[in-house]
């Protein structure tokens, strides 16, 4: 009893040591924590990169804005006084200001892209 009752534990701490090992690429890449959909500035110009097949210099372009609206997200997710909706209302138009910005470095067929893209994300 002793014996089976051991492999049981084990295999619930092989287990655990498992998913957690599984996880933290996740938490490295800065989805992890809770946060809905967040990712470092890094990670969206690869994603957009991939996507919308941007050159160097969109790429250069671009990853400024990204980085801007990163800490200017961060700073409004840290203000614990400030009210929810006003919160919400202040990231929705950061993010609503970045995308205008980086629609407009993108060529029209990108663009034709990134709308259909946009359009879907609502």
């Amino acid at each position: 009893m002793n014996k089976q009752f051991s492999r049981i534990v084990l295999s619930g701490i092989l287990a655990t040591g498992v998913a957690l090992c599984g996880a933290a690429p996740t938490f490295a890449q800065g989805g992890g924590g809770g946060g809905r959909g967040r990712m470092d500035p890094d990670a969206q110009l690869q994603q957009y990169t991939q996507k919308y097949n941007l050159t160097a210099d969109q790429q250069a372009q671009i990853k400024p804005l990204l980085q801007d609206q990163a800490t200017k997200s961060a700073a409004l997710r840290a203000d614990q006084n400030a009210d929810p909706q006003d919160r919400r209302t202040k990231m929705m138009a950061l993010r609503a200001d970045t995308n205008t910005k980086i629609r407009a470095i993108l060529t029209a067929d990108q663009q034709k892209q990134w709308d259909t893209d946009q359009a879907a994300m609502q």
